[in-house]
């Protein structure tokens, strides 16, 4: 006879389950389900309708789990405003005028920036490692890398200095925003 693991509201703990059921929900224990086993019957009636949308596959089965998280994100889509704002601000942001030639141009400096911060970055790590390479790559980083290292990083740091006086107006000749 199984007995009761935790009270319910019906009956202290240890009284026989059949003694439980006489309360308005029931407890229902599955062994074969470890720590979580123990659910009343409205939990097991919701779970029951939640899986009954699946179209006919088990509850069990991975592909009842992807229908049910599909479901949710369906239901958390995209809330689309009920005012319809148009403005060119609006547009830029989503993407749905095309960039004028300044912004193609800034985008264009951003990105270079970026990948010649990657290049110094992989140079840097390369030096700083060279030591705990075999010694026909370490004598190739000293006699290749280590050379044009600092070049490399004073070029970036003359970059990226030209491109944030440009964007905050202050090269000569340019117009103060």
């Amino acid at each position: 006879m199984m007995r009761c693991v935790r009270s319910v509201g019906c009956a202290p703990v240890g009284v026989p389950v059949s003694a439980c059921a006489s309360s308005r929900r029931s407890l229902v224990i599955a062994p074969s389900k470890g720590f979580g086993g123990a659910q009343t019957e409205d939990s097991k009636a919701d779970a029951g309708t939640a899986g009954s949308s699946t179209s006919g596959v088990p509850e069990d089965s991975a592909e009842a789990l992807e229908a049910r998280i599909r479901g949710i994100k369906g239901k958390k889509g995209r809330i689309e405003p009920k005012v319809k704002v148009e403005s060119d601000i609006v547009d830029k942001v989503t993407s749905k005028s095309m960039p004028t030639a300044a912004e193609a141009g800034e985008t264009a400096a951003v990105l270079s920036l970026g990948y010649f911060f990657l290049l110094v970055l992989v140079e840097g790590l390369l030096l700083a490692g060279s030591g705990f390479l075999p010694e026909s790559m370490d004598q190739w980083v000293q006699d290749t890398l280590y050379p044009g290292f600092s070049p490399t990083v004073l070029a970036f740091l003359g970059a990226s200095s030209l491109y944030g006086l440009w964007k905050t107006g202050k090269l000569p000749g340019q117009k103060q925003l």
